[in-house]
């Protein structure tokens, strides 16, 4: 775990809260939480620094020090003389995104490692059903790590594509025609009905005749066991 934090970046944020207190909405570019620090300490500190500025007053050492001796934090987390050591831990407030996205990253792998580890003590325990819940907040802590501005891209930045990238004609000459000749590579298509009109037949055919053309292809199905399903494909398409 020692891999996992870093002691310096987390003063070195404090301390720039301290000399900037505009530092917070930095962090909050990347959605940066007290439990995104190691130290316990350091948690305390910055959900003071963070209720100070929610009141829209400056973050410095007098309201710092006045917001943790009213909750009676102030001994837990080293009294004055640690609060002023902040000051000291960063010369500019200048490099602060640099040591939050540092803090962020490392409080991730924190919480993936801490998830990764319980699921595999737990592994042969957890029903279906629950790996899959631990499949999607797994997904969900590695999403909401991440910079809001990492999500964005120019579009003069997009190369525009001349050649077609490929299709997989799906054997039902109107569908290929709508599709731009078939399903087509690096895109999603839905294919949607009424109930029993026949979409898992006509999806099952189009798998097969992927198959038949040389292509791998992948069926899921949340209702049906591995079993029924690969029945039911191969009686589908008999």
């Amino acid at each position: 775990m020692q891999d996992l934090y870093n002691l310096s970046a987390e003063q070195s944020i404090l301390g720039a809260i301290l000399i900037d207190s505009k530092v917070i909405l930095e962090g909050n570019q990347v959605n940066l939480s007290a439990q995104d620090f190691y130290a316990n300490e350091h948690q305390i500190i910055y959900k003071a620094m963070n209720k100070i500025f929610a009141e829209n007053t400056e973050v410095d050492l007098v309201t710092l020090q006045n917001e943790l001796k009213n909750i009676g934090k102030m001994d837990q987390i080293g009294g004055m003389a640690y609060i002023s050591s902040l000051v000291t831990a960063v010369p500019t407030s200048s490099n602060a995104i640099y040591y939050i996205k540092i803090v962020k990253e490392l409080s991730m792998k924190r919480n993936v490692s801490t998830m990764m580890r319980y699921t595999e003590e737990n592994l042969k325990a957890l029903p279906q059903s629950e790996l899959l819940k631990f499949v999607e907040r797994l997904k969900t802590t590695i999403l909401e790590s991440g910079n809001v501005e990492d999500w964005y891209i120019e579009a003069a930045e997009i190369p525009m594509e001349i050649e077609t990238p490929g299709t997989i004609q799906t054997g039902f000459d109107f569908i290929d025609l709508v599709t731009g000749g078939g399903l087509n590579y690096g895109t999603l298509t839905i294919l949607t009905g009424e109930p029993s009109s026949g979409k898992s037949t006509i999806i099952n055919q189009i798998i097969a005749n992927a198959i038949s053309s040389g292509h791998p292809a992948f069926l899921y199905s949340g209702e049906l066991t591995y079993q029924m399903i690969m029945e039911w494909f191969v009686k589908t398409v008999a």
